[in-house]
Order: C-alpha cells, then sequence, then structure tokens
C-alpha cells in the first residue's frame, strides 16, 4: 500500500511552506490526489519525486583564471 503524506508532511520534505506547497500544486507543478473538490490533499512519495526531478539542476562548473 502506498503511503499517502499530507500537506505539511510534504512541504516539510521539499522544505519549503504550505503557500508555496498550495502555489505549486495550482499551477500544475506538483501532483496530488484529492478524492472530491474541496476535501483534504495528499501527496505520494512519487509526486515528491516527480516534482524534484523536475526542479534539479546541474551543478555551475566554476571557471577560475588561474595565475
Amino acid at each position: 500500500m502506498m503511503r499517502l503524506y499530507s500537506r505539511a508532511e510534504t512541504a516539510k520534505k521539499l522544505g519549503i511552506g504550505l503557500a508555496t506547497l498550495d502555489r505549486l500544486r495550482a499551477e500544475g507543478k506538483i501532483g496530488f490526489y484529492q478524492q472530491r473538490p474541496n476535501c483534504k490533499v495528499q501527496f505520494t512519495q512519487a509526486h515528491i519525486d516527480r516534482y524534484l526531478e523536475h526542479v534539479e539542476r546541474a551543478p555551475k562548473r566554476s571557471y577560475r583564471k588561474r595565475g
């Protein structure tokens, strides 16, 4: 059985606030489950992982002039 996370648990896992999580959800940037309108919103680890993959950035290479 898959684990469902609350809004608060998901926001904490992502290191963001609830308002930011709600904005990401409204913008379609993170998936979620909601049985009916105005019911609680829940997230799976797969939703969280897909969001993190989407926002991942490669490290910037540091170019320094020598000498």
